[in-house]
């Protein structure tokens, strides 16, 4: 299923690029269509076109929520700023690069 995911074309342009927006559709259609179990047990909020957020309750209202954060499109490299990027990003213990959401997350 992986293999499938990334043949979806999910560029992010500065600018935004409403050429490439099919892509974008298309790959929530294959989301939707590989996961349904998801789309059925959670609730779908979109906070623009393209980003999906999914609530799913728990079954003790007295626990702390969870955040799970990620994202399925990529960023074309501008010369000169990567630099930029590679601030955000931090190495986890396991060798994967994760964004790191500190704002987000210690505001909640």
């Amino acid at each position: 299923q992986l293999a499938e995911a990334l043949t979806f074309k999910t560029v992010s342009y500065e600018n935004g690029n409403p050429d490439n927006y099919a892509s974008f559709t298309a790959f929530q259609e294959w989301l939707a269509a590989t996961y349904p179990l998801v789309f059925e047990k959670a609730e779908l909020v979109r906070l623009n076109t393209h980003t999906l957020l999914f609530r799913l309750k728990g079954q003790d209202a007295a626990l702390k929520p969870v955040l799970f954060s990620a994202h399925y499109d990529v960023v074309q490299s501008v010369p000169g700023r990567i630099h930029r990027s590679a601030a955000s990003l931090k190495t986890v213990k396991c060798g994967v690069v994760a964004h790191w959401m500190t704002k987000i997350l210690s505001s909640h």
